[in-house]
């Protein structure tokens, strides 16, 4: 079972944790597609704790720096580099977490994949740029 959304499932943090605690023992295996932002505090620890419930956590870190990262995505809250890195720092600790970029020509893939390795993700992998 994917759990994704249009824009972040973890702004539902509590549906996230909801659903989960109540699938848990169901069998089913669980992934989570998130951009690792908006769960910080009470919610970031309750997020936490229901990930260990997931098979995998795959967050998109689409650069490797603030700027470049604020310039993609564009994010309504500032420090939302910041917070994924934190996210991925984290989630590391308590579940399987893979941080995955887009191959575009203006991004050094090779430095976002060295940030998720430092920040303790155990997969980075690369998705196809389709162009604009």
């Amino acid at each position: 079972v994917v759990i994704q959304g249009e824009g972040d499932p973890l702004a539902a943090a509590d549906v996230v944790c909801e659903t989960l605690v109540r699938a848990r023992g169901s069998g089913a295996r669980f992934r989570l597609n998130t951009l690792g932002v908006g769960a910080t505090g009470a919610a970031g620890d309750a997020v936490l704790e229901a990930l260990k419930l997931v098979d995998t956590v795959s967050v998109f870190l689409p650069a490797p720096d603030a700027t470049q990262y604020d310039e993609l995505l564009r994010p309504r809250d500032p420090g939302a580099f910041d917070d994924a890195c934190a996210f991925v720092r984290r989630a590391s600790a308590v579940a399987h977490v893979e941080v995955t970029a887009v191959n575009r020509p203006d991004v050094d893939v090779a430095a976002v994949e060295a940030l998720a390795k430092s920040l303790g993700a155990a997969e980075f992998r690369t998705r196809s740029w389709l162009g604009e």
